[in-house]
């Protein structure tokens, strides 16, 4: 063994493993000599940049002895496993050690120590450590690169010998003789070197590593709170243990200040563990809300006893989900990456071989894992873009921007949105322009499927946003005739609730009872796809008047109810063709009050049906004049509302659709499916419209365009006494 200290390397292999790998890589070069804390089993690591005039890095861990020093230190290239299993007798001698859990050892290769080359052409290393019979020893060495590039140089031999400046080797600790060395040594034009060291000798308690980077030769500035970002990213594993602290100017590097804020995280504390071919993994997978960081700092991490082997940006070469990985800042723990006979991490740490066979399946479980976070991920994004689409509909609809859909449109506009949502981030001005354009061709139902289709291949074939706005923009030029056609339908509606007004003032009970079984969509828009069930009204009524229901009420229907026959309630029954959703509903006559018996009876009907059909859903509605302010004992159940909300809910929903359409179609009055429009909607339709024009701004909008485009509307000659100026 080498009794004397030199540094012994080949031809070449500063520049190349030290100069040129770490060349203007500040952070790298740093992080080298944290992992050097790290083995050194240090609680504390301190780095301070001193206005980037020189960089002094120390820790509170074992030191180097004398030998280790000769043996380990200035020997390049010799494994760090090897030299860790030296250290490992030192620990009895250590016993504020022992309460640190052990550590494996950063990296393998021992060429680490080149590492400040990159960015310094003057390193002075102090080391403190105990002997064998438990003395502080001190030694000081310097490395000028100057002079061993020089002595490179001169030489012919395949290896180089390079005796570094020794100041002090192996003398009993004594701090005023170590500050001492300071007085008139040249070498340090910095005077802010020496407190530096007196630092040093403070914050350690009873030995380890000081070095001092002078002579820097740093192309850009190093900011310390990119800094603080970068130490989080290469040791986000040893960082957040309580066990290793590391401090930039003073400022201790913590999740807070080294880590990103995240919005979702996989599992939502610690982390979880997993087996692949008898190899543990652990890992936990945060995803910010904003993606405002550079594409560099997302992804996974890969890191093997605590410090990185996988840099990122880096997905397990994961296709199709590459937008979300963005979001994504994973950190993934396999420590025997540093454990296989095979070398697989780069010498700078950022890259694994994956072409070796002892990585095949590693990067198989990493492809799945991505695409399972990602999923995740998403799932959670949907739901929160769910409520500010939702939110954003609502206000459109306000200012009159979109039209008013109803509820279940609404449900599956909204969650078609919000895929698209997704991808679109900050860009609010798409996101208008596809809700307004999505709205104006979604009101017209036969589009409805086409667009379900569109978005179906959107997704499919990855298609761009952008591209899929612009084509709903075109399906709403081309909505004219489609709104045409949706208007006399809505026109046909309107003048069925013309009929159920004048019913409610002079029908009969039975009339209004067909009505709704008829035409459910007066009750609620979203009720359209019900219909009449008479099996179950005939079932369920001979089942309460049998007394088998479970309900502590039972009713008969007729004179015992309290009415006389010509106003008796009555009970409309409907269902999906399922018979997965039903509602039953109770009429009184609009003369009539509701009554105590009406709610119970209604409440033993909905009580039979859910006995029978206890997985479906069930709404029921009781309509009738309540001046009684009768309770409603049920109300997420049941509904209690009289005819005449009925009327002007339904009446001023159906008529707001009917403008809206009109409104798109204005431009084309000429075609015949305008008269339509009048013919079936009737004189009442037409009536109302002209009546709501009265407190409608959009709709004198409307009229207005009617009549500046008269002359072309020569076959409407009844156009003036419908829409007079």
């Amino acid at each position: 063994m080498p009794s004397e200290m030199k540094l012994q390397y080949s031809h070449n292999v500063i520049e190349h493993l030290g100069i040129k790998l770490y060349q203007n890589k500040p952070t790298n070069v740093l992080a080298e000599l944290i992992s050097n804390a790290w083995d050194a089993y240090a609680e504390n690591a301190y780095i301070n940049l001193h206005k980037e005039e020189y960089i002094s890095i120390f820790d509170d861990g074992y030191g180097m002895t004398h030998d280790e020093l000769i043996n380990n230190y200035l020997i390049i290239g010799k494994n760090k496993r090897v030299s860790q299993d030296d250290n490992s007798k030192l620990d009895k001698k250590y016993s504020r050690f022992e309460k640190i859990p052990n550590r494996g050892p950063m990296g393998r290769k021992g060429i680490g120590k080149l590492a400040p080359f990159g960015i310094s052409k003057l390193i002075s290393l102090i080391t403190i450590s105990l002997d064998n019979e438990g003395n502080n020893k001190v030694s000081w060495i310097e490395l000028d690169l100057d002079e061993m590039i020089k002595k490179e140089n001169e030489g012919e031999e395949l290896l180089t010998d390079y005796k570094p400046n020794i100041i002090l080797e192996n003398v009993n600790f004594n701090k005023d003789e170590i500050l001492s060395k300071f007085e008139n040594n040249v070498k340090y034009v910095h005077n802010e070197n020496k407190k530096s060291v007196e630092t040093f000798l403070t914050k350690i308690k009873s030995s380890g590593t000081l070095l001092l980077l002078n002579k820097l030769t740093l192309k850009r500035t190093i900011g310390k709170e990119s800094l603080i970002s970068s130490m989080g990213r290469r040791f986000t594993v040893t960082l957040l243990r309580d066990d290793f602290n590391v401090f930039i100017d003073n400022e201790k590097v913590e999740e807070e200040n080294a880590l990103p804020k995240f919005a979702f995280r996989i599992p939502k504390e610690g982390f979880s563990v997993e087996t692949i071919g008898g190899k543990e993994v652990r890992y936990w997978v945060g995803f910010v809300g904003n993606a405002e960081w550079s594409k560099d700092e997302a992804g996974v991490g890969i890191y093997a006893h605590g410090k990185i082997a996988q840099d990122r940006p880096f997905g397990f070469k994961h296709k199709g989900d590459e937008i979300f990985e963005r979001y994504m800042y994973a950190t993934v723990e396999a420590d025997w990456l540093d454990e296989l006979d095979e070398d697989v991490i780069s010498t700078d740490r950022t890259n694994l071989n994956w072409d070796a066979d002892e990585l095949k399946e590693f990067l198989e479980w990493g492809d799945k894992s991505v695409g399972a976070w990602t999923t995740e991920y998403k799932m959670y994004k949907k739901s929160v873009i769910k409520g500010e689409i939702e939110g954003d509909i609502q206000v459109k609809t306000d200012s009159n921007k979109i039209p008013q859909i109803t509820q279940a449109e609404q449900s599956l506009m909204v969650d078609m949105l919000s895929d698209v949502y997704i991808r679109l981030g900050k860009d609010d001005k798409t996101k208008e322009k596809l809700l307004i354009a999505t709205s104006n061709a979604w009101t017209h139902k036969p589009m409805k499927e086409m667009i379900k289709k569109l978005w179906d291949n959107f997704k499919a074939n990855d298609m761009n946003p952008h591209d899929f706005t612009e084509i709903l923009d075109k399906l709403t030029e081309y909505s004219v005739p489609e709104s045409l056609s949706l208007s006399v339908t809505f026109a046909q509606k309107a003048y069925a609730l013309n009929l159920l007004y004048k019913l409610l003032h002079k029908g009969r009970e039975i009339d209004l009872q067909k009505l709704i079984e008829a035409f459910p969509w007066i009750l609620n828009p979203d009720m359209e796809y019900l219909s009449a069930n008479q099996t179950l009204k005939t079932m369920t009524i001979e089942a309460i008047n049998k007394g088998l229901s479970p309900s502590r009420f039972q009713h008969k229907l007729g004179s015992e109810i309290g009415v006389n026959e010509g106003k008796k309630p009555d009970f409309v029954f409907l269902s999906d063709g399922a018979e997965r959703e039903f509602c039953i509903i109770e009429l009184k006559h609009p003369g009539e009050e509701i009554t105590l018996d009406n709610r119970e009876q209604l409440h033993s009907y909905m009580t039979y049906i859910e006995s029978r059909y206890p997985e479906t859903k069930r709404k029921g509605i009781l309509i009738g004049n309540n001046t009684n302010k009768i309770e409603n004992t049920n109300p997420s159940k049941i509904d209690f509302i009289t005819w005449d909300e009925v009327f002007r809910k339904s009446r001023a929903i159906h008529i707001e659709y009917l403008t809206s359409m009109l409104k798109v179609s204005a431009s084309e009055l000429g075609d015949s499916r305008m008269n339509d429009i009048i013919h079936f909607g009737g004189k009442e339709t037409i009536e109302l419209l002209q009546k709501i024009s009265e407190n409608s701004i959009e709709m004198q909008e409307l009229i207005s365009e009617f009549a500046d485009i008269e002359k072309k509307l020569n076959n409407y000659k009844n156009f003036k006494k419908c829409f007079p100026k």
